[in-house]
């Protein structure tokens, strides 16, 4: 529980805690239970639904062989052991696969193909990013469980000494093969040790066996409590209210639902332009594509509120540099269709500079907006501060040289209080 990041991920409303319990559950199951049906058919519909929550349940295949040697070791009826463990993987398969079946039946038949190809895109990404995609998390779960990285590195050695049988070497074995997906997987993100470190957690037990007959119980839980407070304090737990008070924001600037763009669809039941934006691999697939899908949602749909909680947004708005980036296409319009209005939230709007009689002025996102700061005249049509005006979708000439910078912002309530800057909005795990 107190294993780095295991202590801060693992009531994360994620996959991997509710597949962790399922397939941790089954192994305790086929370990200590007599197999009869009931057991076989329980075991099978764990496993099965880790499965439908996700696919990364087979890494657990190593820890479910290991449990079979174990009980093939001591078993007076290896067929009959053979035999329920194959109805288990049996009983596993059918759940799956009925769950999978019913739940595509809720998906038009080209939200089936979709969802396939994303799956077969997500695989294609997930595990070519050559070794150690992610050294940096795992070097920052060592240095946050200093005392779980030395018996993971200890236990083997002390699996010699203190087991009494090979079946008994092979099953913690297979309990630590996990940590080999470390080395391919992608998404070895924080959230993911909660899954992998489970069955580790069984396989060290020599060690801390070890440890608490050297030092005493008592001083390695201490240990282990020291960790727990120490990630406990370091914990931002600002960030949380950040998070909402940008959803009390919008929803005082906006009190109706908009589109709008975000990292992670913050505002739940408002409708989001980019749906990928939530990983790397769909930015890739983006990128990868080239068709600029704001610039094409902008053409049909109105688009008033971007959400700046990631850098890749934030990067397109201001033109900083970032190591991810939107299509060319995408950034100019954001960039030069939003202006800033309160803390992480953009609105639709432009920013005209002193001088720029004569220029053309592209709207992409309709509807009222508020003159501020100075006046301008559009198509002959002169406008004061404070003026609202309505512009739809298209081109507008700046007749008159404007006498100073003007801002056109999307009409809506200005926020009684808020952040005036871009407030941190996330964590790094």
């Amino acid at each position: 529980m107190t294993a780095g990041f295991v202590f801060t991920h693992i009531f994360a409303f994620r996959a991997d805690p509710q597949a962790t319990a399922l397939l941790m559950a089954a192994l305790l199951l086929y370990c200590v239970r007599s197999l009869k049906l009931a057991d076989v058919l329980l075991i099978g519909v764990l496993i099965g639904v880790a499965g439908m929550i996700t696919v990364k349940s087979a890494f657990y295949a190593p820890v479910f062989l290991g449990a079979f040697i174990w009980r093939w070791n001591s078993s007076d009826a290896v067929s009959k052991l053979a035999v329920v463990t194959a109805g288990i993987a049996l009983t596993s398969i059918v759940v799956f696969s009925l769950l999978f079946f019913w739940h595509s039946s809720g998906l038009s038949g080209s939200g089936l193909e979709s969802g396939g190809r994303e799956l077969r895109s997500a695989g294609g990404v997930v595990f070519t990013e050559g070794l150690l995609p992610r050294w940096d998390h795992l070097l920052r779960q060592m240095m946050l469980a200093p005392m779980f990285t030395l018996m993971c590195i200890a236990a083997p050695f002390m699996w010699r000494q203190r087991l009494a049988d090979r079946a008994t070497l092979a099953m913690f074995t297979g309990f630590m093969l996990p940590l080999a997906t470390l080395l391919f997987y992608r998404n070895s993100y924080p959230y993911f040790f909660v899954f992998l470190l489970a069955p580790v957690a069984i396989a060290i037990f020599p060690a801390v066996e070890w440890m608490a007959k050297r030092f005493s119980l008592k001083i390695v839980a201490l240990i282990f409590a020291l960790q727990a407070a120490q990630m406990t304090l370091a914990e931002r737990t600002e960030i949380m209210t950040t998070q909402r008070n940008t959803e009390l924001l919008v929803r005082h600037i906006f009190d109706a639902p908009v589109t709008y763009v975000d990292f992670c669809g913050s505002i739940g039941d408002y409708p989001r332009v980019y749906p990928f934006l939530t990983s790397g691999w769909g930015l890739q697939k983006y990128r990868a594509k080239g068709q600029p899908l704001l610039v094409q949602a902008m053409a049909k749909q109105t688009v008033p509120l971007v959400i700046a909680n990631h850098r890749v947004i934030y990067a397109a708005l201001t033109g900083e540099q970032s190591d991810e980036q939107l299509l060319p296409a995408d950034a100019a319009a954001i960039r030069d269709n939003y202006v800033h209005h309160i803390g992480p939230i953009w609105v639709a709007g432009k920013r005209i500079v002193t001088g720029n009689g004569g220029r053309t002025l592209s709207i992409r996102v309709p509807g009222l907006y508020r003159i501020e700061d100075g006046g301008v005249t559009l198509n002959d049509v002169a406008y004061l501060p404070g003026n609202i005006v309505q512009l739809e979708r298209g081109e507008y000439r700046i007749t008159d040289p404007v006498a100073a910078d003007v801002t056109l912002r999307w009409h809506v309530r200005r926020a009684a209080k808020g952040p005036t800057a871009q407030p941190p909005y996330f964590t790094n795990y």
